[in-house]
């Protein structure tokens, strides 16, 4: 992954609350309702999921997670640690935490992206014009394929 992208995430991801601590689970933690849990299986089964994992969240952070299937067929069950690559649904939890952090008021939607990067981040044909993680979120800050690879060029 970019260096950038990936800091942003980390940086993102960082304050959301953790759902084990010091080893412990809290003890209300992953418990869903027997409907809650059938009805996510359902949904797996109709989409054909090899492995799964559904999470619930409230504004206090994680409430219940429900494994399913398996991360390796027929041989590594699902678990609440499994690693999934999410592909076009981490734009949605990039935005999310963006606005929680923005709700927060930990983030500034308007600031230069490069105050929260350890590289720089300009679109090469308008160097002077910060890029804003607003825009960014928005698809207004003109990055596209053509500046990407040439933003790709120039990382360290």
């Amino acid at each position: 992954m970019e260096k950038w992208k990936a800091a942003l995430y980390r940086a993102l991801l960082a304050p959301l609350p953790q759902p084990v601590r010091n080893g412990q689970r809290p003890p209300a933690l992953y418990r869903m309702s027997a409907q809650q849990g059938e009805r996510f299986v359902q949904i797996f089964r109709a989409h054909h999921a090899v492995g799964a994992c559904a999470a619930l969240f409230d504004r206090a952070g994680l409430t219940a997670v429900l494994p399913y299937g398996d991360a390796i067929l027929g041989q590594t069950p699902v678990t609440e640690n499994t690693v999934f690559r999410t592909a076009s649904i981490s734009k949605l939890v990039t935005a999310l935490c963006a606005y929680r952090l923005y709700e927060a008021g930990q983030l500034d939607l308007d600031e230069d992206v490069n105050a929260y990067l350890p590289c720089p981040l300009r679109h090469p044909l308008s160097p002077s014009v910060p890029i804003t993680l607003r825009r960014l979120l928005s698809h207004t800050a003109g990055l596209h394929a053509v500046s990407y690879t040439h933003l790709r060029a120039h990382e360290t």
